[in-house]
């Protein structure tokens, strides 16, 4: 198989076996792949990862907004002093996942507001650190925009518009990151590769240097980043070049992206 691919976005250390996962991965081409925790607990795992395949394994750190709906507020404030520490003492490439995780579960309280805290925190980090973010905004788009407004920051976002309905709103928010540089990353709904008719939208509509690919497995379909090869070639019509091409300027757009944060 000819090119490379880099999934920017698995949680690796997800799977009963990560180890086969990446070798598999590698059958596929796909030369790196971002690892990335919910936790302090999954980047220690995410880590031993990377020491035994520092060739393919990058690593992500942050605590995910969803924790809130399975951890108290104590535990969750430790885990990122615990990655704050980490992250000054080790080698990584991103602060992410990180940002808000609005469901039905968390519509009412104190939850959203510590959610928005953390997310600052989270972005207050990356910036001292200079590490891009990748941010996660789960019904909540608009919202995270408004909190990325007030950072300077090399921005990924992670599969931000999820099986939104393509709308006059949803072009509107892609407009707004389109003209703050922010980065798309397109993800799977199943590991057949196929698409929420909104990521096409992204791909047509997102600058061709602005797109990148993830896998976001392992997920309840136990997803693998061997699938970003089959979202290239669901998107590259929608880019409108080959299907070569859109291999050529995915990766470039990754590497690009991973080597200024070396």
């Amino acid at each position: 198989m000819e090119g490379k691919f880099i999934d920017i976005h698995n949680h690796t250390c997800g799977y009963a076996n990560p180890d086969a996962v990446i070798r598999r991965a590698k059958d596929k081409c796909v030369s790196k792949i971002l690892a990335v925790p919910f936790d302090y607990i999954s980047l220690q795992k995410n880590a031993e990862l990377a020491v035994r395949h520092p060739d393919t394994i990058l690593l992500s750190a942050a605590v995910h907004p969803n924790r809130f709906e399975k951890k108290p507020y104590s535990r969750i404030n430790r885990d990122f002093k615990m990655i704050s520490r980490f992250v000054r003492d080790n080698r990584i490439s991103a602060i992410g996942e990180t940002g808000l995780h609005y469901t039905q579960y968390n519509a009412y309280g104190h939850v959203r507001e510590w959610q928005e805290e953390l997310f600052r925190k989270h972005l207050d980090l990356a910036e001292d650190i200079g590490r891009m973010v990748i941010v996660h905004s789960l019904g909540s788009f608009s919202q995270a925009l408004r909190v990325l407004k007030d950072y300077k920051l090399t921005v990924i976002l992670h599969y931000p518009l999820g099986s939104y309905p393509v709308s006059k709103k949803t072009r509107r928010l892609i407009k707004t990151s389109v003209e703050r540089g922010y980065y798309f990353s397109i993800a799977p709904k199943d590991r057949f590769g196929n698409l929420e008719e909104v990521s096409h939208l992204v791909a047509r509509e997102v600058p061709k240097n602005r797109l990148l690919v993830e896998s976001d497995g392992p997920r309840r379909k136990k997803i693998e980043p061997a699938v970003v090869v089959k979202i290239v070639d669901k998107i590259c019509h929608d880019m409108k070049v080959s299907e070569d091409e859109a291999k050529k300027i995915l990766y470039t757009n990754a590497m690009k992206l991973l080597e200024k944060q070396i």
